[in-house]
């Protein structure tokens, strides 16, 4: 097995998982991307290689960037916050790049919560993101995502949730 492998593997989880929290069949979102119900069982194992413009489709069909559901790199990877895009490299310097928090995902399908996602997924957040996250439980990370991309005041949509 080589890293590519590792990276279509944890591409599908992270697809898979995000189906879930949508409450989505493989079938219903392969009808939503225009795709089989085997492709969608294959991508999900990380079987089958997904094109760049599919992950789109697919991410615009589950409700999130596409950057939710990309892996992260595992060697030579620049670090900064999965949220907001804040580089801790280029502001603390190569030194202190490691100054980030792991936010473990929970997952809505779980039956526990748990500190840990179902598959035990972390995103890499800087500590305002994970802060926020933390003090406003009923968000997802998509939903802060979402807030600080719109680049509105978020203050609306946190009181109606």
């Amino acid at each position: 097995m080589n890293s590519t492998d590792a990276v279509y593997r944890s591409l599908g989880k992270l697809i898979r998982g995000r189906r879930l929290d949508a409450k989505l069949t493989q079938g219903e979102l392969a009808e939503r991307v225009g795709l089989t119900r085997v492709s969608i069982t294959q991508i999900e194992r990380g079987r089958q290689k997904v094109l760049i413009h599919t992950l789109y489709v697919i991410a615009e069909a589950l409700g999130v960037n596409a950057n939710a559901l990309l892996p992260p790199l595992v060697t030579n990877e620049r670090p900064y916050c999965q949220i907001c895009g804040f580089d801790f490299e280029a502001v603390y310097g190569e030194g202190r790049k490691h100054y980030n928090d792991a936010y473990h995902v929970k997952r809505a399908s779980s039956k526990k919560a748990s500190k840990k996602g179902k598959d035990g997924s972390a995103l890499r957040l800087c500590p305002n993101c994970h802060r926020f996250l933390e003090l406003n439980p009923q968000l997802t990370t998509e939903d802060l995502s979402r807030l600080v991309h719109r680049g509105v005041d978020g203050r609306q949509e946190l009181q109606s949730k």
